[in-house]
């Protein structure tokens, strides 16, 4: 019984796989030059596919070409295409690729194919190192999309995870076959029904990788773009209208663990604009953003909130850690010196007003909102404004103003 596929022979599949990996590899180059963020990542999946083009492509002539073709660099393509791939997807992610691993296996799976084709060794060893390293290799790729899903790209991530587990694990059987001495039935040249649905596999496993990283790459970007919208260009903290569309998220937050809040003023902003004019404020607004950034934690909110304004939220903050950050920050202020780019110094003071939101309790149903909470601040910093500025005041208790 004949249990073949003559319409569906191994070399023109081999053929068609070369061709869709030669396209998506072309496809992922392209990308990459209007891509700068994720240049680098673009550039590996791209080589990686070409790796993979040049392997079936080699495979397609087993028989025809010298062996020294579709044997020796043929599987040097192979064994060198996964980890290509795996750190186009490590560069997408912001993760270092496991590369002693990498080494590892491509030492390994080369040995048994250098064994074969210098030595004369049995062709078997070869396709067992090659298939076990490409197991593993494909394990360690697979563990890297599974763990690193986004919820945008959930269904293309899972499924890519999917087919590279179902690779692996039919590497590994190829590589046990071989063991036990069948070799015939793993080889590139033969026609049975496990080899078409073998390189079937792997139309799939080209597939589904390349959609999920472009896919992974285009949410990637997605999130940048809307997260510079978000910020003010000059010094690049957040804008107030992001701070508005955070409200509910901060209130929501603050129910559990508090908060504090801080509005900041720059002193006298006027003066310097009029002594070293537009060119110069923006340098110093520029700087005082850096400032911000840098004198407070991650988890906390730094907004631009108009003009030489700023607002910061504190998150989980009592208001004796509020005292604290505020009147270092005056302080810090106090001894920065701004460079401008006419080789002058400007200098410049800090006049801030600080409240605190408590979190819900059983006596506290109606929680503070921030609206309230930054009338509050803005209150302590007028205040601090009136008392000579340079300055931190802290916001009268909300249990205070409601007896008033």
């Amino acid at each position: 019984m004949n249990l073949g596929f003559p319409r569906l022979d191994p070399p023109t599949l081999l053929f068609s796989v070369a061709i869709l990996a030669a396209m998506l590899g072309t496809v992922a180059f392209t990308m990459a030059r209007g891509n700068i963020g994720s240049q680098s990542a673009l550039r590996y999946w791209g080589k990686s596919m070409a790796c993979g083009a040049g392997t079936f492509f080699l495979w397609t002539f087993t028989g025809y070409w010298p062996f020294i073709a579709t044997f020796l660099i043929a599987n040097l393509f192979a064994i060198s295409a996964v980890p290509l791939g795996t750190i186009a997807y490590s560069k997408l992610f912001q993760v270092e690729p496991p590369k002693q691993v990498f080494q590892a296996t491509v030492l390994f799976g080369l040995a048994g194919v250098l064994g074969t084709y210098f030595f004369d060794t049995s062709r078997g060893i070869a396709i067992f190192t090659m298939n076990a390293s490409l197991a593993v290799q494909l394990a360690v790729m697979g563990h890297l999309v599974f763990r690193h899903r986004g919820e945008h790209t959930l269904g293309i991530s899972v499924l890519a995870t999917l087919v590279i587990a179902f690779l692996a694990l039919t590497h590994s059987a190829r590589a046990v076959t071989a063991i036990i001495g069948n070799t015939s039935a793993v080889i590139p040249t033969g026609n049975s029904i496990t080899l078409i649905f073998y390189y079937l596999t792997f139309v799939a496993y080209i597939s589904s990788t390349s959609i999920a990283l472009f896919a992974i790459n285009n949410e990637k970007n997605r999130r940048e773009t809307v997260e510079r919208l978000r910020r003010d260009g000059l010094t690049g903290l957040y804008t107030r209208t992001a701070f508005v569309e955070m409200e509910q998220e901060i209130e929501n937050a603050g129910r559990i663990d508090g908060y504090a809040l801080m509005m900041i003023d720059i002193d006298h902003f006027k003066s310097i604009n009029d002594r070293f004019g537009h060119g110069g404020g923006d340098v110093v607004l520029a700087h005082v953003g850096r400032l911000l950034t840098n004198a407070f934690r991650l988890s906390d909110i730094v907004v631009r909130y108009g003009g030489e304004e700023f607002c910061v939220v504190l998150r989980a903050c009592l208001e004796t850690d509020a005292e604290k950050y505020a009147s270092r920050l005056v302080k810090d202020a106090n001894a920065q010196t701004v460079r401008l780019p006419d080789g002058k110094t400007a200098r410049f003071t800090l006049s801030v007003g600080y409240a605190s939101a408590l979190p819900a309790s059983s006596n506290n149903t109606l929680p503070e909102s921030l609206q309230s909470v930054i009338n509050r601040a803005d209150a302590a910093l007028y205040k601090a404004k009136e008392a000579g500025r340079n300055q931190a005041v802290s916001a009268a208790p909300l249990e205070l103003l409601v007896a008033v």
